[in-house]
């Protein structure tokens, strides 16, 4: 997403028009017929048909994007706060990054590989333990066999410095 929905950011909040990875270089964007799920990785349709999607992941298209690092867009710039949703590749986004100072990280995981061969929830909670995160809160959407819902089974994990955990931050919410 490079606008936020309604056309108006919020006060502090900065959207960047880009494609991020974990380097800079020429990526293959999935296009799905539920653009909100066009991901670098595409969905595996046998896994996610146990879900009533319809054919809202069927990739459409394909188009060849040029990816550039987090840390090559915000040209020396620290956010105090990353949220990041970019069907599967939060981890490969993070990679690319100088997490810092940063403050917190709030981002969308999936818990299994087998939806779309994305890194995995465990795979990102080990990449932001080694930078110094922990684990503040996470959010569980859970969708079972059949159950029609709009988006992929996914969940929601906010981490926070090791050394700010004692502080006891207010709950965030996306």
């Amino acid at each position: 997403m490079c606008a936020p929905p309604g056309g108006a950011a919020e006060k502090n909040v900065t959207y960047l028009p880009l494609a991020l990875g974990a380097e800079s270089g020429a990526r293959t964007l999935h296009v799905a017929r539920f653009s909100a799920a066009s991901s670098f990785y595409p969905n595996d349709r046998t896994w996610c048909g146990r879900f009533d999607l319809g054919d809202s992941l069927a990739v459409e298209s394909r188009t060849e994007l040029r990816t550039m690092t987090l840390r090559e867009a915000l040209a020396g710039r620290q956010p105090d706060f990353i949220k990041l949703d970019v069907e599967g590749a939060e981890l490969d986004v993070l990679r690319g990054a100088d997490l810092g100072a940063m403050l917190g990280l709030l981002s969308e995981v999936r818990f299994s590989k087998k939806m779309s061969g994305c890194p995995t929830f465990a795979e990102l909670d080990a990449f932001c333990h080694a930078a110094g995160f922990e684990l503040y809160d996470l959010d569980l959407y859970r969708y079972t066999p059949g159950a029609r819902c709009p988006i992929p089974i996914s969940t929601t994990t906010a981490t926070t410095p090791a050394s700010l955990s004692s502080a006891r931050p207010s709950r965030v919410n996306p």
